[in-house]
């Protein structure tokens, strides 16, 4: 059935096109300057999914053109018992061709079995029919006659359709049964006295224990004020965030929306217990870490593979574990040779971050900002444990409350693979 279209409907096709009526418009996307294909990205995450935007009227145009012999009203064999014990082949007559190789279709079957090269098959094919013979002479009918299907019976005298065990006594065939069952069972106690292979054997990741009672789980929108308030105890208390004044609430929300949207990891560790209500009445989770990387540069740029790391903790659950949580759940979601420790609750009631993120990632670097005064031993081991290892020394970057700041820059590099040869889908 046609499908009509007005104003208020697309004919039940939603697809809607912007190319403004080229035909082209999808194709050109996929090819290059030169009219070559691209090369397949590594990363899917910035092409958006292939939706032909003339399939609308593609179908139309098909529905339109389309030879309407094959549509005829054909209730009239339902009716015939001959249809509705044998199913027919429908073959619209508008099939059978005029002209095959310059001939008529009798006539180039019947030249067809002495022509160059021989058929590779037995079959004789002038013993054969074409299809077109199989149409019913008194009607116009496409339905093709049935095949003649012989008749197929087991001949009782040949040997090969007897059952070996068919005439085997009944406490033979018992006895049968108990040898098999017998050699089943000493098959599988074969298997479990096989000795064990020997070699080194592959100690367990031990569990990360954190001594406060957290759970993790994905940022969501309602978590801007808590992280906001997190943030900005760094921002007037400590030279770890390179901010003088505090952010608001918009910037919070900015950000989060920049991380979600890449599908790139943002993961908050939530205090249980008593939870704080707000003014609103309404009860309110407490943040006490959150843990996100983001763009190193863009992704339209040569560092589309690298991120940076920005990792905080509350000032009241410092030492207790935390920060190891959220960076060993970050870790686990852009690298997938990376080995999840656990250990704490992760609770996920979205469809964000449900399986891998949705970029590439290969490096991850995190910047951190101290006193050029400071030992910096036990970070280093903190992030050695995590495979981050210390890259660079930028000294006197930077100056707060008072004193001069260093960075020292710390690297963690993926199992992912990547395509050095293949640009960036969108590049700068």
């Amino acid at each position: 059935m046609k499908p009509l279209g007005s104003h208020e409907s697309d004919g039940g096709i939603d697809f809607i096109s912007n190319s403004n009526g080229d035909p082209h418009y999808d194709v050109a996307k996929l090819m290059d300057w030169n009219g070559d294909w691209l090369p397949p990205p590594v990363e899917w995450s910035a092409r958006h999914r292939f939706t032909n935007r003339h399939l609308g009227n593609s179908v139309e145009k098909w529905i339109t053109e389309h030879d309407m012999s094959c549509t005829q009203d054909i209730s009239e064999h339902l009716k015939s018992l001959d249809f509705l014990v044998i199913t027919k082949d429908l073959v619209p007559r508008t099939w059978v061709p005029l002209k095959i190789e310059g001939d008529s279709p009798q006539q180039f079957w019947r030249a067809l079995p002495s022509r160059a090269p021989p058929a590779l098959s037995d079959i004789d094919l002038s013993e054969r029919e074409p299809y077109w013979h199989g149409y019913p002479e008194d009607t116009n009918s496409c339905f093709l006659a049935p095949p003649e299907v012989p008749t197929a019976l087991l001949d009782p005298e040949d040997g090969e359709n007897k059952k070996p065990k068919a005439a085997m006594s009944c406490n033979g065939a018992l006895e049968f049964i108990k040898h098999k069952r017998t050699k089943r069972e000493q098959k599988a106690e074969q298997r479990r006295s096989r000795p064990v292979p020997s070699g080194p054997v592959r100690p367990l990741i031990p569990q990360l224990q954190p001594t406060a009672n957290i759970y993790l789980r994905p940022v969501m929108p309602a978590d801007a004020p808590g992280i906001r308030e997190l943030y900005n105890y760094y921002v007037a208390e400590t030279i770890s965030a390179p901010e003088f004044n505090p952010r608001r609430i918009d910037h919070i929300v900015q950000r989060i929306d920049d991380v979600t949207s890449e599908k790139l990891p943002y993961i908050v560790a939530i205090a249980k217990g008593n939870q704080p209500r707000s003014s609103d009445h309404f009860v309110t989770e407490r943040i006490v870490g959150f843990a996100s990387i983001e763009d190193f540069c863009d992704k339209g740029s040569v560092y589309r593979f690298t991120f940076e790391l920005e990792l905080y903790v509350h000032p009241g659950y410092v030492r207790k574990g935390i920060a190891k949580c959220l960076l060993d759940r970050l870790l686990s979601t852009v690298s997938t040779g990376y080995q999840l420790k656990g250990g704490y609750e992760w609770i996920n009631r979205g469809e964000y971050l449900k399986g891998d993120a949705g970029r590439v990632v290969k490096t991850i670097n995190v910047s951190v900002p101290h006193e050029e005064t400071d030992d910096m031993v036990w970070v280093s081991k903190f992030l050695k444990e995590f495979k981050f290892n210390k890259s660079g020394h930028l000294k006197r970057m930077g100056a707060k409350k008072g004193k001069i700041v260093d960075v020292t820059i710390y690297q963690h590099t993926t199992s992912e693979i990547i395509d050095p040869s293949v640009p960036p889908v969108n590049p700068l």
